[in-house]
Parts: structure tokens; sequence; C-alpha cells
């Protein structure tokens, strides 16, 4: 399942950008972010000194929804009025020690935006694709707690329902349960946790009551095992109350994220057979995309995205007979006209990769390849772009170009980590699209350990998970390939080079990539 409105390709003592190099979405003199100038270090310091609380932002310069925040979000001046009260930090993903940071605030994708208390502990995740006034909201809600999200839940747990108040709802409903790390490894699931709040809400918040179930639906969905199916008893419930989230244009607003990116897992785990009520509700989910539509201009953000189900919907009806021409002539349409209405970069790069996205799901590749061309001369987030060429033509069976891309993307790419997650998934596209090419896998195998991976966090956060990954590709080539003794040379070469320069390392990164080497080769 995929990462709620995370990067889904890849997304923090951290330097912190300078204040305004990666805040200003264009030339104007709008509000700004005041981002603390030192090292996450120094900020943590300062936070127990001064007793004040932090809010972290985790992100990437090349990362799509990261550059939404920017346009939209740290624009507004009501959000940036909120942040004024805590210690701004922007954590930038491929700055000195950004992955061991990233590792120990338990952020896995950009961007993640949270509150620490001036002990550094996490007292909340806030969900990114909310309204900016809303994240204010939740941020002003956040410095009056100050308590860790674990103690709010358990309190209000053990509380009767009367005695909750209707902030407390909201604060919880505004929570990235997705991204959650905290209930993450305890005895009870997080769906289970999810299902015992959403029913003590009452019955008159509405939309805090929906986004908790949709959070838990999405969660529970995510939990089972492949070929498992929901219990009759959640299909029934869950049939109810997206029923009755779709009737409600306001709701469907609320949870639009959810009924966007998850469309296919969700249906897929209410109604896991083909059926005419399958069919039905899927009939009803069209529907309140486009109420969603009527209510917003062409060129919002949240109305491009309603498209975004529009294919896999179909794929799902009993008689799947694709786009008709009518829909697929409006998406061109408002695909091309968002792209003509951007206003600057951050707005473009989120613009660009929505709606190659969805041109090319609707069977329009041709214009989803000329956008990002476009964006290439223009010099917009061109090793992002080129990735998203590779994937356009691997999609499309064009193996060659997709790996020309692919290479090209790894070679452009700038800053260590995403040189290192760039170069994992060329490497990962070679072994997948030319598996037989045996001594090319190796050679650029073999340059990308030299080259990429003596930086201290190599093996941390972002970078680990990307090296897991690629690990387990090279092992599952290696047995289908019998390959054996090509790699012993590369294991041996790479297992010293471990130790060249140990003293300039962390104290981990010795260890950590001979451990790794171990495990690749």
């Amino acid at each position: 399942m995929k990462k709620l409105f995370l990067v889904v390709f890849i997304i923090l003592p951290f330097v912190a950008c300078e204040r305004d190099n990666s805040n200003s979405a264009s030339e104007d003199n709008g509000p700004r972010i005041q981002w603390y100038a030192g090292t996450m270090e120094q900020a943590l310091e300062k936070a127990k000194s001064s007793d004040k609380a932090l809010f972290v932002y985790w992100g990437a310069g090349w990362c799509p929804p990261c550059n939404l925040l920017k346009s939209t979000v740290f624009k507004d001046a009501t959000f940036v009025e909120a942040t004024k009260r805590f210690i701004a930090v922007y954590l930038d993903g491929d700055n000195e020690s950004s992955q061991q940071w990233g590792e120990k605030l338990k952020a896995s994708g950009y961007p993640t935006i949270m509150v620490l208390n001036s002990k550094g502990e996490e007292v909340v995740r806030l969900t990114t694709t909310l309204p900016a006034k809303s994240l204010a909201a939740t941020l002003d809600a956040a410095y009056e707690r100050l308590d860790p999200i674990e103690e709010v839940v358990n309190r209000i747990l053990a509380k009767g329902s009367k005695d909750v108040s209707p902030d407390d709802w909201k604060y919880l409903s505004h929570y990235s349960w997705t991204q959650d790390e905290v209930f993450k490894n305890k005895k009870e699931k997080l769906s289970d946790v999810l299902a015992k709040l959403e029913a003590k809400v009452p019955a008159n918040m509405p939309e805090e009551r929906s986004r908790l179930y949709m959070n838990f639906l999405v969660i529970k969905v995510g939990e089972l095992g492949k070929n498992q199916k929901l219990e009759k008893k959640i299909r029934d419930q869950g049939n109810n109350r997206l029923r009755e989230i779709l009737e409600r244009v306001s709701l469907v607003k609320y949870n639009l994220e959810f009924l966007a990116y998850y469309s296919a897992d969700l249906i897929r785990g209410l109604y896991p057979e083909a059926s005419s009520l399958r069919d039905a509700v899927i009939g009803n989910y069209k529907t309140a995309l486009e109420a969603v539509r009527k209510e917003l201009p062409v060129g919002e953000y949240d109305r491009m995205v309603t498209y975004y189900p529009a294919v896999d919907l179909n794929e799902l009806m009993t008689k799947n007979q694709g786009l008709n021409d009518e829909d697929k002539t409006r998406i061109k349409e408002e695909m091309l006209k968002a792209n003509l209405m951007v206003k600057d970069d951050h707005s473009r790069i989120f613009t660009s990769n929505t709606s190659t996205y969805i041109l090319y799901k609707a069977g329009m590749g041709d214009i989803a390849r000329q956008i990002l061309q476009d964006d290439l001369k223009k010099g917009v987030n061109d090793y992002y772009t080129m990735s998203s060429l590779s994937w356009i033509e691997k999609q499309s069976g064009n193996v060659e170009k997709a790996v020309e891309w692919s290479e090209k993307a790894y070679k452009a790419a700038k800053g260590s980590a995403t040189k290192i997650q760039w170069g994992a998934k060329h490497i990962s596209n070679l072994l997948e699209l030319y598996p037989k090419e045996k001594q090319r896998i190796i050679d650029q195998l073999d340059s990308y350990l030299s080259a990429d991976l003596s930086v201290n966090d190599a093996f941390l956060g972002r970078n680990k998970s990307q090296l897991d990954k690629l690990s387990e590709k090279v092992k599952d080539w290696k047995n289908a390939h019998k390959i054996g003794t090509e790699l012993a040379g590369l294991k041996k070469k790479h297992m010293a080079s471990c130790k060249r320069d140990a003293d300039k390392k962390t104290k981990y990164y010795v260890s950590d990539c001979e451990n790794y080497f171990k495990k690749l080769l």
C-alpha cells in the first residue's frame, strides 16, 4: 500500500537550511517561516535552556509534496504566525548527518512535520495534506498541550465520551496516523487503537469521526497479509460508513487524501469480489469526487487529485470499459491548464508530478512525456523529472529508454542521500530490466558502491531502507541467475573499504558498513 501523500519514490546533528532558502516559493515579500540557523543539536540545546518547543520540518528540495507545502502552507500568514511560538527547524534530507537524525526522529518519508517538546520528545506529527488554517490550529493545540501523543490518547481512552473536549477530537483527527511511529511497535495494533477512539467520537462531530474512521480503515487494510480479507463485520460497517462519507461533500473534502490515494485499496478491502454492489459504490465514489470538483477552481491541487483514482476505479468495475472520450478530454484539458497556471517552481514541481501521473494512467503518456520534457528544458527538478520519465518508459515496456533515463537521473542527482537513493533505484532497474547482462550489472554495482557509500550516514535512515531493498533484489538476482564467484571479489573489496578513514567516521559506520556488505554480497 502506498504511504499516504508521502513521496513514494523516496522522502534529518542536521545542519538546518538557511532560513529563506527553501521557504520562498517565489520572489514575493509575503510571510515566511523564520527557520533556525544552527544545527539540530543546537536547536535542542536552545529548546532545553529556554523551555521552548520545536516545530520540525523534514523534507527535500525535489520532493513534490514538500514543494506543495512551500507554495501553500508555508506562505500562509496564519500558519507562519503559529510557528513563531516554536523554534522552527528545517531538516534537509541531504545535509550532513541528515539521515542520522531522520532515524532518531523515526521520520520515514518526505515530508514529515512534527512538534517536539523542550525535552526533545515527540508531541505530534501533523497531517501534511490539511489546509493551512487547520494545521495552524493543530500547532496551537500542540503548544497548549506539549504532552506526547501516547499520553493524550491514553487519557482520552480512559475518559467517558462526554469528558473529552471537541478540541481533543479535532487534535487527534489531525494527527498523521499513517506516519505514526509511537504506536507502531505496541502490543495492540494501531487499527484497534483507532477503532476505540473513533467509537467514542460524538455524533455531532462528523468530520472528526469520519477522519478517524478513514485512518482506521486505511491502516486496517494495510495490516492485512497477502490474500487476507477484512472481517465481514468490518466490511458491513465500512459499507455504511463509506456511504455516509460519500453522500456529504464536506466529508469527502475532509478525507480527500484517503479517497484519492487509496481508492483501489479501500474498494478491494471492503468489496473483495466484483459485484453489482461494488459497481454501485464505485458509481457513488465517482459522483462524490465530481461534486468536489464543482466547488473548486481548475488548477487547485485538491481538484487535481480528485482525478487520481479515475482509472483504478474503472478497473474494479465488473465490466471495465476504461475512460470514455469525454473523460479523457476533460482530464487532458484540466491537466494542461493546471500546468499553465503555475506561479512558481514549487507549485510547478507538484503540479507536474501529479498531472503527468494522472495523464499517463489515463492513457495519455505522450502528453505526460511532453510536460516532463518541457520541465527539463526549463531546468525544473531535473533528476526527479528524469526519474519520472524512467517510470513512464518502464510502465510502457520501453526497457532501453527506462534504463537510460534512470542512469541519467542517477548521474544528475545532487546531495549525498539523494545520490545513494537514486543509485539504488538505478541498479534495481538494471536488475529487473536487464537481468541477463551480468557483467554490466556487476560493473555498475561496483561503481555505485565505491562512489556513494563513504558518507557517515550512508547506512542510516532513508539511505538504509533503499539499500536494504537493493540488497534483497541483488540476492534474488544472484539466486535466479546462479551468480556466485563473480561477487566474491566485490565483497572482499568493499568490506575492506569500510575501515578506510575510520577515524573520520561516526561511531557505528564501520560495523554498519560491514554488516551491509555481508548481507548484500
